[in-house]
């Protein structure tokens, strides 16, 4: 089910046991083979976000990025993923600056009642910032999902349910030269 962005404004200010916590990293799970291909070329190359996940209609259909999380399992890092058994970690101040502009890209609830919140991130001089059209720009030092906070500091939302996740496209291809790596479970998609 799709949500909008007067629905998240609602749920992240109104929900049982929802507060900001603050976050360092985002990451990125993938399989050994791209790992490997990752560390040789020194960075994540970006992909077409296809609708068979989003829908058709869905606004960052046919955006091209990469996409992160930043979500907390229990106030740690997640032990287990989907996407892979490899994880990059990348401090947000490695990617966001303030001339970033980040925007609702869409939200949805599963049927296992997760909802995964999606916020699409243009740094500057990109020319992708032409293909935002349709989408709410969101004020990274004032609003319910993720915050800026003092000096290169930031803040997200987080449910005690652990059912909240936010998820972020980066747009163009993502710097990964130098970036720590760890392990995780992977479990089915």
């Amino acid at each position: 089910m799709e949500l909008s962005w007067e629905d998240v404004l609602a749920m992240c200010g109104h929900e049982y046991g929802a507060r900001m916590v603050d976050v360092e990293f985002l990451y990125h799970a993938t399989s050994q083979t791209n790992k490997e291909l990752i560390c040789k070329d020194g960075f994540l190359k970006q992909h077409v976000v296809e609708d068979k996940f989003y829908g058709p209609s869905a606004p960052v259909v046919g955006l091209k990025g990469v996409f992160f999380c930043a979500t907390l399992y229990n106030g740690v890092l997640p032990i287990r993923s989907p996407y892979g058994t490899e994880r990059i970690l990348i401090p947000l101040n490695a990617i966001f600056d303030d001339k970033c502009r980040f925007f609702f890209g869409s939200c949805k609830r599963y049927n296992n009642n997760k909802i995964y919140i999606y916020i699409v991130v243009a740094r500057h001089g990109d020319w992708r910032l032409m293909e935002i059209d349709g989408l709410k720009e969101i004020d990274i030092n004032y609003n319910p999902i993720f915050m800026k906070h003092g000096y290169n500091n930031f803040c997200l939302f987080h449910h005690a349910n652990n059912n909240v996740w936010t998820e972020f496209l980066i747009l163009g291809d993502v710097n990964a030269d130098g970036m720590p790596w760890d392990d995780v479970e992977k479990f089915p998609s």
